[in-house]
């Protein structure tokens, strides 16, 4: 079992060239050995929000830790790894989501 933490603290996020933030001042705790769910309506940053924690998007305020280090200072493909997502926008094939993500693994894409 992983004890990973992953930490939200006072993260900012709006898109280059915009006035408007998808996610202000958010902080939240998120545990890997317990299940969460994020509810939301669209456009109210969800999907963001697993964006930023996976490293896809590097600029934003505030910070975000694992197991208290910020992950800026990791190297990203290894703390990509860490993680697997599929997003509501993304093709999947006719197997179940774990089906999927192995299959996405073994052909080297992010999901």
């Amino acid at each position: 079992m992983y004890n990973y933490e992953i930490a939200f603290c006072n993260v900012s996020f709006c898109y280059p060239g915009r006035d408007e933030y998808i996610l202000k001042d958010f902080s939240a705790v998120f545990h890997a050995n317990k299940r969460t769910a994020v509810i939301g309506k669209n456009g109210e940053g969800k999907t963001i929000l697993v964006k930023l924690m996976m490293g896809l998007y590097s600029i934003y305020e505030g910070e975000i830790r694992l197991n208290g280090i910020n992950i800026k200072g990791f190297n990203i493909s290894e703390y990509r790894k860490l993680f697997s997502a599929a997003y509501q926008d993304y093709m999947l094939y006719a197997f179940s989501l774990g089906e999927n993500i192995v299959l996405a693994n073994a052909v080297g894409y992010i999901i």
